[in-house]
């Protein structure tokens, strides 16, 4: 390749890197109409259509750059890394253990076969292999972070948010730190926090979709908690007017005031998405409100048909907000005896 041509490519490497895919396929296409073979330009082809959303066709041109320089292990190491953001964890492992054949001990190769194996849900070995990668150089913010991963994998999330916080620490505006912090506060029920670093995350870099799709998930467990204490709620409030002279404006007084509370502990990021994406256990979740609600509110107080909606409704309000507080409690616990300060 001429030195204009290796300038052009490495000019789309740093578009890529400023996540301007439609520049860096401007550059890249015509360098592959002079040269098909080029495999570099391939792969770096390929990151363009992962970052426009076309994971096949991203996996179909890292299939054709390995096969031009099968024993190229930066390359395939490339590869690896588009497969694994494509959302191919599969052949994403098969580049990387490709390299690591070829390339004992490489770093790169051992977190990116570390990352891949998360993905799979092999939490052993991508624990093995993240660690390997740590005691070569314990100090990359990079490695530490695929290490917390695999740590939350295998059912460690005090350890994994440890390792998170000690990199933001060093790093305050780490992207995937953030992130991934993030999603393990989620996973407990701590909406608030989680919110705040999710925002910090879509902040230190504003194309980093993942971070910003975060949002959603969010919403969805806001919906959880909202419709499992509306079920608590009504639950136990016509339990009390069943058992005693409760006025029926008291009950849905206290219903409201109560649900008004949570929805104001929604982060108004996240308020405005609580309607999108909607899964099955949110349908599930309202129809037992709806049902429950009609059972206990619709009768008459004293007389005991109430009992079984309120009832099922407590039990699923205690199921959903029980199992959260109880999570959430062992691992703030194991945080403490740590001495590890979350992040604001």
């Amino acid at each position: 390749m001429t030195e204009d041509g290796l300038a052009q490519r490495q000019r789309a490497a740093v578009l890529l890197e400023m996540r301007r895919p439609a520049e860096a396929r401007a550059i890249l296409e015509p360098l592959l109409g002079r040269d098909p073979r080029d495999a570099k330009a391939t792969v770096l082809l390929a990151s363009c259509c992962q970052q426009e959303g076309d994971p096949a066709r991203s996996l179909d041109l890292c299939r054709a750059a390995a096969a031009l320089a099968p024993d190229d292990v930066v390359l395939l190491l490339d590869c690896a890394s588009v497969a694994r953001a494509a959302g191919h964890p599969y052949a994403a492992r098969t580049w990387a253990q490709r390299s690591l054949a070829q390339s004992p001990g490489n770093l790169r190769a051992l977190n990116v076969l570390s990352l891949a194996e998360a993905a799979l849900k092999l939490p052993g070995p991508a624990l093995a292999h993240a660690e390997e990668a740590l005691r070569i150089s314990p100090d990359d913010a990079e490695l530490r972070v695929a290490y917390a991963l695999a740590l939350s994998a295998n059912g460690r999330p005090a350890e994994a948010t440890e390792q998170y916080v000690g990199v933001l620490e060093a790093h305050p505006a780490h992207v995937y730190a953030l992130n991934n912090l993030a999603a393990e506060r989620l996973r407990v029920g701590d909406l608030q926090r989680s919110t705040r670093l999710f925002a910090r995350a879509v902040a230190a870099d504003p194309r980093m979709r993942i971070a910003a799709g975060n949002i959603l998930i969010t919403a969805r467990a806001s919906r959880r908690m909202l419709l499992s204490r509306l079920a608590l709620t009504i639950g136990l409030v016509c339990l009390a007017r069943e058992l005693g002279p409760v006025p029926a404006y008291v009950t849905a007084a206290l219903s409201v005031v109560w649900v008004a509370w949570s929805f104001g502990r929604v982060p108004a990021t996240v308020r405005k998405r609580l309607g999108a994406g909607l899964t099955t256990g949110d349908f599930i979740g309202a129809a037992i409100v709806v049902l429950g609600g009609a059972l206990t509110l619709g009768s008459e107080p004293g007389t005991g048909e109430s009992l079984p909606g309120s009832l099922v409704l407590i039990c699923y309000g205690l199921l959903v907000t029980g199992v959260t507080a109880v999570r959430r409690s062992r691992v703030d616990s194991e945080l403490r005896k740590r001495g590890v300060r979350l992040p604001r």
